[in-house]
């Protein structure tokens, strides 16, 4: 019954949405946008507004193992190449002075924020936190997204909490951030037909906007529930040679996916496709070794610990309304694949 304004803005800075928001009650303003912006766009977004490039970002995983330097100019700065000068860090490659961390809160189970934040303070980094899989993860008892300079969250169809279709936000205490942010998000409009600088087109719909603030009620329960899935594998899942996801000290994950690894991956995951489990690989094809770095001169074999990974990880099935049975009947699967 309620009446929801259909604006274009009314996402942003409305006391309820920010306040109330389950996963952005620290953070003061929420920028909505579409087509994905926040996630496959978010360096360009990130570059234009705090003013560094893509080239001296250092990407970290959910195990808090930085990744590279994602360089546009087809290159990638190893962590491992970085040297401290005074309060930076400097890639002894390029020369060139990393600005910013970027961590990625994977299948919902935020990073080390505390070690990071340590890092960033050391060497005058600023955080910005991929929340794409991670609405309403908290570390320490504080909400991943909260925690760094800015953060960017997507509302992908199959998020924790998603949209009818594409679309994220961003959010950030910093004012100038969000102005610049509002400003990108149209264009780089800062009045009717006047364009400061070139944006984007990336305005989230009202439609959009009105199915996130419904779903927003639920999230919390929702994310309740996949702990209490996640629980649930993991009982019944002792004794078999799967390697479980672990339950980190002062890390609330909300298990966007709920990955496994173990011997024989693929007849593991043919064996539950036939009995009807559905199950998937997040993510097969490691970075390093897709067609499109294939310039980088990165071969099998350059990076053993991550391409065994990659071999061996299988998401099984995760959503809020799974029943017991599902779960009981998926773990059956694995038992009867293994022999036990």
């Amino acid at each position: 019954d309620e009446k929801i304004p259909l604006t274009p803005d009314y996402i942003i800075s409305i006391p309820d949405i920010v306040q109330g928001v389950t996963f952005s009650e620290d953070s003061k303003i929420c920028l909505s946008l579409s087509y994905g912006r926040t996630n496959d766009s978010r360096l360009l977004i990130f570059e234009d507004v705090l003013s560094i490039n893509p080239d001296m970002t250092v990407s970290v995983n959910h195990q808090d193992i930085p990744l590279w330097v994602l360089n546009l100019k087809n290159q990638i700065c190893e962590f491992n190449n970085c040297v401290t000068e005074g309060k930076h860090l400097r890639d002894k490659r390029t020369g060139k002075i990393l600005k910013a961390l970027l961590p990625v809160h994977l299948y919902g189970l935020p990073c080390d924020m505390e070690r990071l934040g340590k890092i960033a303070k050391e060497n005058n980094l600023l955080i910005l936190e991929d929340c794409a899989q991670a609405h309403g993860a908290k570390f320490q008892g504080k909400t991943v997204g909260s925690i760094g300079d800015a953060s960017a969250f997507s509302f992908y169809f199959s998020k924790n909490l998603s949209a009818l279709g594409e679309g994220g936000i961003v959010l950030s205490n910093d004012e100038k951030v969000t102005e610049e942010v509002k400003k990108l998000r149209m264009h780089g409009q800062t009045g009717r037909y006047t364009h400061q600088c070139l944006g984007y087109n990336a305005r989230l719909d009202e439609l959009q906007a009105v199915v996130l603030r419904l779903k927003l009620r639920k999230l919390e329960g929702w994310n309740r529930k996949r702990q209490e899935i996640a629980s649930l594998y993991t009982t019944l899942l002792e004794g078999t040679p799967l390697t479980l996801p672990q339950n980190l000290s002062g890390r609330e994950s909300v298990f966007h996916l709920y990955v496994v690894r173990g011997p024989r991956r693929d007849q593991l995951a043919d064996h539950l496709k036939a009995l009807g489990i559905g199950v998937g690989v997040h993510y097969p094809i490691p970075s390093h070794l897709q067609p499109a770095l294939a310039n980088l001169g990165y071969k099998e074999g350059s990076l053993p610990v991550c391409e065994r990974v990659a071999k061996e990880i299988l998401t099984l099935p995760m959503y809020p309304h799974m029943k017991e049975e599902e779960v009981r009947y998926t773990v059956e699967g694995i038992r009867s694949f293994y022999g036990l």
